[in-house]
């Protein structure tokens, strides 16, 4: 990937899920590590699960894809969980899954994907939390993110900070986010934060 190539975003919701097309699900498919990219009987579930949970309108699903040029270069799913209490409305996002076309691995996409992300979820749907499953890899980015490595915290355990598979970081305990997307800075306050003033 050289400086000169552009790198564009697409957001899939079930407001626009028709333009998650066979051909959109195939490439997808075939960039993700986490399935056999070589079975076709996989694909066909693979495809069926995203249609199914795109065109769920009770817990949204929303879908974000990075391209360098033409090319889809990473990619990341997951759910929104919103719950009432009373007057409050509380919204979380559980990434279900980040990852990035191999040739573009180590080239900051999966960061700029993940800003994007949070970015997104903060200013269009007020997410108070993000959830996920995060490599080691991940757990870097996360790291760059919020400033340090985030906190576990699965039930029956202590909270800590060693690596683990499941990793749970709070927006609303982190101060600033800052980053560089595409020559401008995107600055994220946590709700606790913008109160404050």
């Amino acid at each position: 990937m050289n400086k000169n190539e552009k790198i564009t975003y697409k957001k899939i919701t079930y407001k626009n899920r028709h333009e998650l097309t066979p051909e959109l699900l195939k490439e997808i498919f075939k960039i993700d590590p986490f399935v056999d990219n070589t079975n076709e009987m996989e694909f066909n579930r693979y495809a069926q699960l995203w249609e199914k949970n795109i065109n769920n309108k009770t817990t949204p699903y929303i879908i974000y894809l990075v391209y360098v040029g033409n090319e889809l270069a990473a990619s990341a799913n997951g759910h929104m969980f919103i719950e009432k209490m009373g007057n409050n409305i509380n919204k979380e996002f559980v990434v279900d899954h980040l990852f990035v076309k191999i040739k573009y691995r180590k080239k900051g996409i999966g960061l700029k994907l993940k800003i994007r992300l949070i970015s997104d979820l903060r200013a269009k749907y007020n997410v108070e939390k993000i959830h996920g499953n995060a490599l080691e890899e991940m757990q870097k980015i996360n790291e760059k993110i919020v400033g340090k490595r985030p906190l576990t915290n699965k039930p029956g355990e202590k909270t800590r900070t060693q690596k683990s598979k499941y990793v749970k970081y709070d927006l609303k305990n982190t101060a600033k986010l800052r980053a560089d997307l595409q020559g401008y800075t995107i600055t994220i306050f946590s709700r606790k934060m913008h109160n404050r003033k």
